[in-house]
């Protein structure tokens, strides 16, 4: 039944459910979702209403609708407008839903086939108006999370319990017949109609069977949607202030799980550093005044309760104290009123006498504890509300003979880990900070103490913060020591230094594992067995040089495997393997071929890696690589303790530094290839040292040959990572582009005249969405042939930003840039690459253009042009095939 305005004629009887699903544009998951619902175990047509309002989708959601409608006349009710909303669609819905438990599921989700049917007991069970499904959370790749099962939930003695997704929830008809979905909000009408009902149910029910609702993981406010100042203002006054109105009018009270709702809420929305740009100053003006009207309904020690850290306490309590105000945010200058206080080994900020910050409860966060040629590295940050200009640390170090020395921290800036601003107020500050400490030699003994200090106008306060080692670092409180380069490292408080015994070894080992059992982490267990193996193992394995060498996990061809092809030819007496997951198509040829290759995450594999001295790899985390990784990192990070050494996947030639940052990655070598992209690494954001960054060459380079060179276009676009799922692909503008490239008929027609092969070689990740590309007989699809076989044979590249372009370039091919558009996730226009002057093609935005240039280069035998051919000779560093030897030279000698 269609339903246009509000003239409908109900065939539907009246049923238990009532369930009210929004449509636009979704029908590539639509039918999975009806399906769910249609064959529950429950009896569909007995008990379950379907109403599906479609809000002009421009695919094929709405005819889907009307087939299933067809087919269910009595039981599904298909309602159409015209992009009015979610929550237009939703109070429609509500107008015509006859059962006596409601749900508004998401078209893009499912739920198990005995839901409803656990629902209805859950209703009988628990006396509750509001129950839930338990939620598992998936993606495209299958990888799932489960929520957990809590049963019932008081919200007035539980109200930390709170939940706010209200697609796997079920209402009975009576908590919700005064509730409506507000279509103020920009969005977040879901979520506030959850709200009003939690105010006036004051508990829940999440049931506690096998039966779950499935949430497919998705962006659920568009990043667009976050630059339009109806958002912010909407969100603030329809929702937060909204639901502490709606409390007040029902009840004259706010209850104290409402106010954990709204504060959380509220700081998410006032972190965006856009407020003040996209706001008029009398909006602003509205916009602060509304915060502080909320404010004005929390006592102090309740947000202070609520937030069990300071950066968002702190700033609230100021607000509300009127110690920070509208003009202080305007300005961007700190509030006079906020008071400093120093104590003797400490210093609190203080807002009408709270304390909103206290240095010496902030931790000092590690990110790695690195020794390395005879130097103890130290990198990590701490984060403040006071001053940065009065912090500093240092490194306090004791030897045996009573000596002290002090060794004082750099500081750096990532912008990856920047000021956390409030309505673009600049509120907490990260001080990143690398120390370097100089050991004397093999016999040192020594204590070293990480101090923070703060300068008062006087004089410099000590203050001893706790040491928290963040998640990948290389030590941990399960993992408290390691032992390198004939020395150990452990960790009691302070850092002690002392030279290589089995004995102290085994002691410190036996008081990590004992910790490790009593804590009963998951995957414990395993961390014992290898733990234990390493010990056992240590005394034996410690003389042997090992090299682990490694490509993706899944597919070799790059650049560590050219590196390991000529690592193998030398007679070094270095034990080197290679890793793979065995289920790779390269595992066969590469075990045929070299030898020594172990399956990804085997027992063989991670009983070598913890012995490893040197991960070398293509692929720029060592985490990643690590086999370790999946099984609680922490609880094995002292015996996985490789120095990494990073060949690279291709040339950087865009800011990297959002990714390639010190702070998550630390590897001993960066091989870099030309010498401006050698020199772009010392930008600010990346922070490695010159030891690190070094000119060698791609060892892949050294097998570009156009061995098998013939008449070949081949098409290879990057990836772009803001795409998560098939929907978000296929509405981009960068599967439209390359779908109808590849079935351009002026491109295949004349690629048939004069012989040429036309053949697209997809990103790895976009290899699973092959299947929504248009096919045609001509253009060949190809995702098995190897980079460089495709490389060597083809004699044309049509690219966009792929870093592959370097490879083909140095073969002085032709190739051409089709960059359509400014969607690209690194920052090209920032990055020392400039595609127009500097690159080794044309750049070209449009595609008849595209074909236009095609069609030439085809006519002229495919020859690159000599400016393009001076430009390669000018930038890369080497054209000797050398560079597997150099960085082969290199990593053995460091």
């Amino acid at each position: 039944m269609i339903v246009n305005g509000d003239d409908v004629i109900l065939e539907n009887e009246k049923k238990l459910f009532s369930i009210i699903i929004y449509l636009y544009n979704c029908d590539i998951h639509f039918e999975e979702a009806i399906e769910s619902i249609i064959n529950q175990n429950i009896g569909f047509e007995d008990n379950v209403q379907l109403i599906l309002i479609d809000d002009g989708s421009e695919d094929n959601s709405y005819s889907l609708a009307l087939e299933y409608e067809k087919r269910f006349p009595k039981n599904i009710l298909v309602i159409s407008q015209d992009k009015l909303g979610v929550a237009n669609a939703f109070n429609r819905g509500l107008r015509y839903a006859t059962g006596d438990y409601i749900n508004f599921m998401e078209s893009f989700d499912y739920i198990d086939l005995n839901a409803l049917k656990e629902i209805k007991k859950g209703f009988s069970r628990f006396n509750t108006s509001v129950i839930s499904l338990p939620v598992t959370v998936f993606n495209e790749n299958g990888a799932r999370v489960r929520r957990k099962k809590r049963g019932f939930i008081d919200l007035l003695e539980l109200p930390n319990f709170y939940f706010t997704y209200i697609y796997s929830t079920f209402f009975k008809r009576e908590i919700i017949s005064d509730i409506t979905f507000d279509s103020r909000l920009v969005s977040s009408s879901d979520f506030a109609f959850l709200c009003k009902v939690l105010i006036k149910s004051k508990n829940y029910a999440i049931i506690q069977t096998n039966a779950r609702y499935y949430f497919r993981r998705r962006k659920r406010v568009p990043s667009e949607l976050r630059l339009e100042k109806e958002f912010y203002i909407s969100k603030l006054n329809y929702l937060l202030k909204e639901i502490i109105d709606y409390s007040v009018e029902k009840y004259n009270e706010v209850d104290y799980f409402i106010k954990i709702i709204v504060l959380k809420e509220l700081i998410k929305l006032i972190k965006n550093k856009d407020i003040q740009n996209l706001l008029s100053e009398n909006e602003l003006n509205d916009f602060f005044d509304t915060l502080k009207y909320i404010l004005s309904f929390f006592e102090v020690e309740e947000i202070s309760e609520i937030f069990d850290y300071y950066t968002n306490s702190g700033f609230f309590i100021a607000v509300k104290n009127g110690d920070i105000t509208i003009e202080n945010l305007k300005s961007n200058n700190p509030s006079d009123s906020l008071k400093v206080v120093s104590k003797e080994n400490n210093v609190v900020l203080l807002s009408n006498d709270w304390v909103i910050e206290d240095l010496g409860e902030r931790h000092v966060h590690l990110d790695f504890v690195t020794l390395r040629d005879d130097v103890l590295s130290f990198s990590g940050f701490i984060k403040s509300i006071l001053n940065k200009d009065n912090i500093s640390i240092s490194a306090i170090k004791e030897y045996g003979d009573g000596e002290v020395e002090v060794i004082n921290a750099t500081f750096y800036d990532y912008p990856t880990r920047s000021t956390t601003s409030m309505m673009n107020f600049d509120w907490q500050y990260v001080y990143n900070f690398d120390l370097a400490i100089p050991l004397r030699n093999k016999d040192e003994i020594s204590r070293i103490k990480l101090l923070v200090y703060y300068y008062d106008g006087n004089k410099n306060i000590p203050i001893d913060c706790e040491i928290h080692f963040r998640k990948y670092c290389n030590m941990s409180y399960a993992s408290h020591y390691y032992v390198k380069d004939g020395r150990i490292v452990m960790f009691d408080g302070k850092f002690n230094i002392m030279p290589y015994s089995y004995s102290k070894m085994f002691r410190y080992e036996i008081r990590g594992l004992l910790k490790i059992l009593m804590d009963h982490d998951s995957f414990f267990m395993h961390a014992v067995f290898f733990r234990i193996v390493h010990l056992i193992f240590y005394p034996f394995m410690r003389n042997k040089e090992i090299w682990m060498i490694m490509d993706r996990k899944e597919a070799a061809d790059d650049n560590a495997e050219h590196f390991y092809k000529y690592a193998l030819k030398q007679n070094d007496g270095i034990k080197k393997f290679y890793s793979i997951f065995k289920d790779s198509d390269d595992y066969p040829r590469l075990a045929e071929n070299y030898g020594n290759i172990l399956p990804f995450e085997s027992i063989k594999h991670r009983f070598y890696y913890i012995f490893t001295d040197k991960l070398i790899s293509s692929q720029g985390s060592e985490f990643y690589l690590n086999p370790f990784r999946n099984k609680r990192f922490y609880l094995t990070a002292g015996i996985t303790n490789t120095d990494f050494y990073f060949l690279q996947h291709g040339i950087i030639k865009d800011n990297m530094s959002s990714w390639l940052r010190k702070y998550d990655r630390n590897p001993k070598l960066i091989v870099t290839s030309t010498q401006l992209e050698y020199e772009s690494l010392f930008d600010e954001g990346y922070n490695y040292g010159d030891k690190v960054i070094t000119l060698l060459g791609l060892p892949r380079y050294d097998n570009l040959n156009n061995q098998g060179y013939k008449k070949q276009i081949v098409i290879m676009p990057s990836w772009r990572n803001f795409l998560k799922d098939e929907k978000s692909l296929l509405g981009s503008e960068y599967f439209k582009r390359f779908n109808s490239l590849i079935n351009n008929e002026r491109l295949i027609e004349y690629a048939k005249e004069k012989g040429y092969e036309i053949v697209f070689k997809p990103h790895p990740e976009l290899v699973r969405y092959l299947e929504l590309f248009d096919k045609n007989d001509y253009v060949q699809i190809d995702q098995f042939k190897k980079y460089q076989v495709v490389f060597n044979e083809s004699a044309l590249l049509v690219t966009d930003y792929s870093s592959i372009f370097f490879d083909f370039s140095y073969l002085k091919k032709p190739l051409i840039y089709y960059q359509y558009g400014n969607d690209y996730h690194y920052d090209s226009e920032n990055g020392y690459f400039q595609y127009e002057t500097m690159g080794f093609g044309p750049v070209i935005k449009e595609e008849n253009e595209l074909i236009d240039k095609l069609i030439e280069y085809m006519d002229s035998g495919c020859l690159m042009e000599d400016k393009y051919k001076e430009r390669v000779d000018k930038f890369f560093k080497y054209h000797d095939h050398n560079n597997s030897k150099r960085c082969y030279d290199w990593i053995f000698t460091h």
